[in-house]
């Protein structure tokens, strides 16, 4: 019965961790039949060869245990849904810690322009930083565009971080936050209040239609930071307050803000954006622990 739950699996041929459970009730049942029968074999063998047994099973659970750990730090790091660029300079600078230590890391290339596709695990670095990327090397398509993601953003180039208070606006409220410069046309994001009197969701209308994110907590009348990736090289705007995900969109065009402006003179508007925004330097640590050790 456990095998024959992994046929479903076998016959999607798509690769994702959740199948990795389709094989669980397959593997413990003969896990724990094949046990008893090995210890009872081994205590028949003379005592040198049972510690050799022992090492040996006590190397595969060393083994199994790095391996897991391995793909589950590099799934929350770099693969998970939702993973914020800090998280994935946080993995790379692992991996060049690493590196250091036994003579290894990741493959660093250096150029003008960002490559169209990277393998997997590859890091480019930008001109003199104006971006750090990571490949995931998974295929493009209509939906995934590039392969690279944004690690590090040099402020205005291809993304801005700002400190940002939000006034309580009224139930339905919309808000513009910023206006971006775009290709086909510019671009504004918005603010709404959400369900729940603590809950906003944050949109764009640009040339190619409009997105509406999902409802995220948050604290009126607080500091909070707001993070934005608009980086034409992989197509993509992503908008974080507090290192939450607000809005993850397709974009093409510039970084430079425009705060609480319209650009696009949207009729849903309400208002102007209730509250302050304030420009934050950007930091790119990594890239230039990078650029150093080129």
């Amino acid at each position: 019965a456990g095998l024959a739950g992994t046929f479903s699996v076998l016959s999607i041929g798509y690769v994702a961790n959740r199948y990795h459970g389709d094989f669980m009730p397959l593997l413990v049942v003969t896990a724990l039949m094949g046990l008893p029968v090995l210890t009872r074999w081994a205590t028949a063998l003379e005592p040198g060869r049972q510690r050799l047994i022992g090492v040996a099973a006590g190397v595969l659970v060393v083994f199994s245990v790095v391996v897991n750990v391995s793909l589950a730090h590099t799934f929350q790091r770099a693969y998970g849904p939702g993973t914020a660029p800090d998280q994935l300079a946080g993995y790379i600078d692992n991996q060049i810690t690493v590196g250091d230590a036994i003579g290894s890391g990741p493959a660093v290339t250096f150029g003008d322009q960002l490559p169209a596709d990277g393998d997997f695990d590859d890091v480019f670095v930008l001109r003199d930083c104006d971006g750090l990327y990571w490949s995931d090397g998974m295929q493009t398509n209509a939906v995934k565009r590039s392969n690279w993601n944004v690690v590090e953003t040099r402020d205005g180039v291809n993304g801005f971080s700002a400190e940002l208070v939000i006034d309580p606006p009224s139930r339905g409220m919309v808000q513009p936050l910023f206006s971006l410069g775009g290709v086909e046309g510019p671009t504004t994001v918005f603010m709404v209040l959400g369900p729940g009197s603590d809950r906003i969701q944050v949109g764009y209308w640009g040339p190619d239609g409009s997105t509406l994110g999902p409802p995220i907590p948050t604290r009126f009348g607080t500091r909070q930071r707001l993070d934005v990736v608009a980086d034409p090289h992989v197509t993509m705007l992503e908008v974080r307050i507090d290192g939450r995900s607000a809005l993850s969109a397709a974009y093409t065009g510039d970084a430079t803000p425009d705060f609480g402006v319209d650009a696009v003179g949207v009729d849903e508007i309400d208002a102007p954006f209730g509250g302050t925004l304030v420009r934050l330097p950007t930091e790119m640590p990594t890239c230039e622990r990078l650029l150093a050790a080129r």
